[in-house]
Formats: C-alpha cells, structure tokens, sequence
C-alpha cells in the first residue's frame, strides 16, 4: 500500500528508491505479490539473522535494518515496519462512527488537531474504522553514522548475554522487545 501511494501520490518523489526487506524464504510462494513488486519498481532484499536470535521478538528486523543501512546509497534511509501505517486492531483507537471519546478529544484539542486534519483508517484485525492514528515503527536515520548497524551489535550483546536472556526468558514482554532496549542502548 506505502509503494502504491508513494509511487501514485508522492510529487517529486514518486520514483524514489524503494527496498522491502524480507527475511528467509517469505516472498516465494506469493507470485501476485512478486509481480505488485515488480510493476511498483520495489526492490527486494532478504537478510540472514543468526539462528540464536530468532527467539527473539523482532530479531529479524534489526538484523535487516542494519542490512538496509549498510547497503543504503542515499543521504537518508528511512526504514519503516509493514505495520506503521496501519492500526493492527483497536487498542485506544476512536471509531470513526461516533464523537471522539474524552481521551481523542482532550487530545486533539491540546494539540490543536482540526476536524478537517481527522481521516479514518481500517483496523486490519478488527476490520474497524477508526480515526488514524499511527505505531511509532519509523527510524529515519543517516546511513554514514551507523545507527542501525550499531543497533544490531548492541542487540547481538544483550541478547547474547546469559542473565540477560534469564530475565527474558522469566517476563515475556522483555523477550519480545528487548531489540528497543538495544536500540536505546547505543545510538
């Protein structure tokens, strides 16, 4: 959907390069996928995590973050997760259908957020309309500092470390984001 709008919609930007990172094995048996690829101009690359990460959360998309920086030939890489311009289901979200509840309201009142700037967005689990709002999976980085390539060493040490993993292993949200950990470990 990101390539479609950029290459329809993004001005003098509609041309410029677009890579999706992949990992192991997952674009293969989608032809009609490969095919979208292809007619937008999207590259595709697959990255290789090491098999003592995958358990992980989110292993794979440090590894191919740090890919992307290492192979990026612009001034800036933007690296964005499949889900950041989507809402995976409901959570705090405002149906679209009625008046914003008092938290939306506050909300966009303290940041002066017009009636005209509000959209809605489809909830892809739910299937609920909603008023957008957006994950915070979006780093945009300069390829020459290194940041997602430092990433990805910090996350190889911390995951690597025994107690670490112990404490991972005891409180299951520390093992599904110990990689924004490494993230803010290092930059």
């Amino acid at each position: 959907m990101l390539a479609e709008n950029i290459r329809a919609n993004a001005g003098a930007w509609r041309a410029v390069p677009i890579r999706l990172h992949l990992s192991e094995l997952v674009l293969e048996a989608d032809l009609a996928l490969q095919e979208k690829l292809s007619s937008l101009n999207v590259s595709v690359a697959r990255s290789q995590t090491p098999a003592d990460a995958l358990s992980f959360g989110f292993a794979r998309k440090v590894f191919a973050a740090a890919r992307a920086e290492a192979e990026a030939v612009s001034e800036i890489l933007i690296w964005m997760d499949p889900d950041t311009i989507s809402v995976h289901h409901t959570l705090i979200g405002s149906p679209f259908s009625g008046p914003p509840d008092q938290f939306w309201s506050l909300l966009y009142r303290k940041l002066s957020v017009g009636e005209r700037a509000i959209f809605p967005v489809v909830a892809p689990v739910d299937g609920r309309k909603l008023r957008a709002y957006f994950n915070a999976g979006l780093l945009a980085v300069r390829p020459q500092r290194g940041v997602l390539r430092k990433w990805r060493d910090s996350f190889q040490e911390v995951y690597r470390d025994p107690a670490i993993a112990e404490l991972c292993k005891q409180d299951r949200p520390k093992l599904i984001f110990l990689h924004q950990a490494a993230l803010a470990g290092r930059s």
